[in-house]
C-alpha cells in the first residue's frame, strides 16, 4: 500500500500557466471494476499508487483510462482540452498462499508378500500461486523402511523388495511450495 506504480506523463506546448495539466482517473476500469478503490492517482504529478492491498489471484490486470485536461485551454464551445490514455496495470505473483491438500486422508492396501513397487496412493496438493511459488513437493516427515514418496508426483509406492511386517502404517506427508519464502 503506498507503493508507486507508475507516472503517467504529458506535456503541453504552452508556457506558464496556460501548460497547467490535470490528471484525473476514470472511477471505473475497462472490466467494470472500481478502479479508484486499488489506485490513486496525484492530480498534479499524474504519480499513480497503490491504494489498498492487491491479490493476484483476485484480480491480476486492470485496465482504466486516465484523463489529462488543460485547465487554462478551452475550445471554441467552452470546454477544457484534454486527452485520454489507457493504463494496464498487471499484478505480479508473490507467495502468499500455502499448499492445500485435496483430501485430508488416503487409505491403501497392499499385500505383505508382494515384491513389486506398486503405487499404493497418489496424493495431491493445490496452490492457486504462479510459478515456483505454486509448484508443490512433497516430504515425509519422517523416513520410512517400507514406502517411498515422489517428490513432485505425491506418488506413494511399497518398496521392492521389502516385507510390511506391522498390519497398519501411518506417513505423514508435508506440502511445501517451492516459492520464496517457502510455504
Amino acid at each position: 500500500i503506498g507503493g508507486n506504480v507508475i507516472q503517467v506523463v504529458a506535456t503541453d506546448a504552452d508556457r506558464g500557466v496556460n501548460a497547467q495539466l490535470v490528471y484525473e482517473m476514470n472511477t471505473t476500469a475497462l472490466d467494470g471494476t472500481l478502479s479508484n478503490q486499488q489506485f490513486s492517482l496525484n492530480r498534479t504529478s499524474g504519480l499513480l499508487t497503490v491504494k489498498q492491498a492487491l491479490d493476484r489471484e483476485t484480480h491480476d490486470f486492470y485496465e482504466f483510462y486516465v484523463i489529462v485536461t488543460d485547465m487554462n485551454g478551452v475550445t471554441t464551445n467552452g470546454n477544457h482540452l484534454s486527452t485520454l490514455i489507457i493504463v494496464n496495470v498487471t499484478i505480479t505473483d508473490v507467495n502468499d498462499n500455502i499448499p492445500t491438500w485435496v483430501q485430508t486422508s488416503y487409505t491403501s492396501d497392499t499385500s505383505t508378500n508382494d515384491n513389486s513397487a506398486p503405487v499404493l496412493a497418489i496424493v495431491q496438493a493445490t496452490d492457486p500461486d504462479l510459478g515456483n511459488n505454486g509448484t508443490i513437493i512433497y516430504q515425509l516427515t519422517a523416513s520410512s523402511t517400507f514406502f517411498t514418496l515422489g517428490v513432485s508426483t505425491g506418488i506413494i509406492r511399497k518398496k521392492a523388495n521389502v516385507n510390511i511386517d506391522v498390519e497398519r502404517n501411518t506417513l505423514r506427508i508435508l506440502a511445501v511450495d517451492e516459492g520464496t519464502p517457502k510455504l
